[in-house]
């Protein structure tokens, strides 16, 4: 339901255009300014892009509200939104809860912020807070190959209490799989539930990744209409 989703904007235009489309739940996002234009990867405008990805959850969370938040180059092909409620509540089968559930992002990491599962709790308000000041010095200080993933795992393993508390898991990459596994058919193809168009730089590389794993709707103007 668009009632349920809310979709960050940084710029006028992609506000606007959803807005228009009836997404009351469009945020206008305004922690770092943006350009309206199209970014390449690295650039700075790139950069100040993924800096309102983290303080735009954070104002979020301390509403109350629990979140799931998927970036922009992400095809969901299953609902997954009763999965995230059973981990979160520990109505999974070993009855365990895990507040912080990240995308798994092998071969590089162990985690990705493309896929974010986190309820309100202190310890994830904590990691945010130093997530994004880590984030945000990078950047200020010209380190354009700095990200919000990057922000996000130094500060899991600078403060293990937060992974300890949280019970940060990663999300099983064979229904929640990263570009490398889409390229390499590292997934389950019949059962998986999103494809992130990761290890892509450019629009066209990431289309034509999506469109390979039959992740694709020609018709996505339309259902946005609807």
């Amino acid at each position: 339901s668009k009632h349920f989703v809310h979709i960050f904007c940084t710029d006028d235009y992609s506000y606007n255009y959803y807005f228009k489309k009836n997404y009351k739940n469009a945020i206008r996002t305004k922690f770092a300014e943006c350009e309206e234009k199209y970014s390449t990867f690295s650039s700075l405008n790139f950069r100040n892009i993924t800096r309102n990805k983290l303080p735009a959850i954070r104002e979020i969370l301390l509403g109350g509200t629990h979140v799931i938040y998927m970036d922009s180059d992400i095809y969901v092909n299953k609902s997954f939104y009763v999965d995230i409620l059973n981990i979160w509540y520990g109505n999974n089968e070993d009855e365990s809860t895990h507040s912080l559930l990240l995308q798994e992002d092998i071969p590089k990491s162990p985690y990705s912020t493309g896929v974010i599962c986190i309820t309100p709790e202190k310890e994830n308000i904590e990691l945010l807070d130093k997530a994004i000041k880590t984030n945000n010095k990078e950047i200020k200080a010209g380190n354009l190959d700095w990200g919000d993933d990057m922000s996000v795992i130094k500060t899991l393993l600078n403060n293990q209490h937060i992974i300890k508390n949280t019970r940060c898991a990663p999300l099983p990459g064979e229904y929640f799989p990263n570009g490398y596994r889409l390229k390499n058919n590292m997934y389950d193809k019949e059962n998986f539930k999103i494809a992130h168009a990761s290890y892509a730089l450019e629009i066209d590389d990431k289309i034509k990744l999506l469109k390979s794993c039959d992740c694709w709707i020609e018709n996505a103007e339309k259902i946005i209409s609807k």
